[in-house]
C-alpha cells in the first residue's frame, strides 16, 4: 500500500497488536470511516479475531453497540474465550441462525419468531460478521437476505472476516462488498464509474492473465 502505510501509522499508536495487525486494523477503521465497511481477508491464523477485537473495543469506548454475527461453533468456542479474555462481554454475539430467526429480522415463518437481538436494530452502530463468505449468494434466503434485511435504513458500519473472500468466482467478493457499498457509482470520484463492470471485465479475463489493474483500485 505504498505511501499509506507512514499516515496509517499515526493511527497505530496505542493498539497492542503486532505491528502488521495494526496497520490491518487501522486501515480497516479508515475505511469503514470513509464508505461505512470494510472486508479484512488475511489468511488463517494472521490475526483477523484480533483486529476485530481491537476495532469492536474502540466501538465499545465510544458507548456504541456491537453485534457480532459467527456460526455457532465459534460462538460457544472462540469467540466465547475471546470475548471473555479481552473484555469484550458488551458485545452482542448471535449465530447466523439465530439471527435468521429474530423477531426483528422477520425472515421465518412467524411461528418461528424469536427474540434473540437483545436490543432494537437501530441501536447497533457496528456489525462484524465471521467467516463471512458465507453470505456471499446473494439469493440465500437465511443468509444474504438476513443480513441486507439487517443493514437496511439508517447507516451501520460493517466488518466482515473472512479468509477466503472468493470461493466460487470473483462474484462472491463482490456481493460482499455489496453489503456496504450499496451504489454502484459509489468510487466514480476515483475513477470506477461502475464497480459491477469492473467485475464483469475481471470475469471474463483468463486467471492466469488477469490484470491486477482491473480490480486493485475497488480492492
Amino acid at each position: 500500500y505504498g505511501g499509506e502505510i507512514e499516515e496509517l501509522a499515526k493511527k497505530d499508536e496505542g493498539l497492542p497488536l503486532t505491528s502488521f495487525q495494526k496497520h490491518g486494523a487501522a486501515r480497516a477503521l479508515r475505511l469503514i470511516e470513509e464508505i461505512g465497511g470494510a472486508i479484512v481477508a488475511d489468511e488463517v491464523g494472521l490475526g483477523k479475531t484480533f483486529i476485530a477485537g481491537e476495532i469492536m473495543d474502540l466501538y465499545l469506548k465510544r458507548r456504541q453497540r456491537c453485534l457480532l454475527i459467527c456460526p455457532a461453533q465459534l460462538r460457544d468456542t472462540t469467540w466465547a474465550k475471546f470475548r471473555s479474555a479481552h473484555f469484550l462481554g458488551d458485545v452482542e454475539c448471535l449465530s447466523y441462525e439465530e439471527l435468521a430467526i429474530d423477531r426483528q429480522i422477520a425472515m421465518a415463518e412467524p411461528e418461528q419468531f424469536q427474540d434473540k437481538l437483545q436490543r432494537p436494530l437501530k441501536e447497533y452502530q457496528l456489525v462484524v460478521v465471521d467467516e463471512a463468505h458465507n453470505y456471499r449468494n446473494p439469493d440465500a434466503p437465511t443468509r444474504a437476505a438476513v443480513l441486507r434485511k439487517l443493514l437496511w435504513g439508517q447507516r451501520r458500519d460493517v466488518l466482515l472476516l473472512t479468509a477466503t473472500p472468493v470461493n466460487n468466482s470473483l462474484w462472491d467478493l463482490y456481493h460482499l462488498l455489496r453489503f456496504f457499498v450499496r451504489q454502484d457509482a459509489f468510487l466514480a470520484d476515483r475513477g470506477i464509474l461502475s464497480i459491477k463492470e469492473r467485475f464483469d471485465r475481471a470475469a471474463r479475463e483468463d486467471p492466469a492473465a488477469l490484470s491486477p489493474d482491473v480490480l486493485y483500485p475497488i480492492i
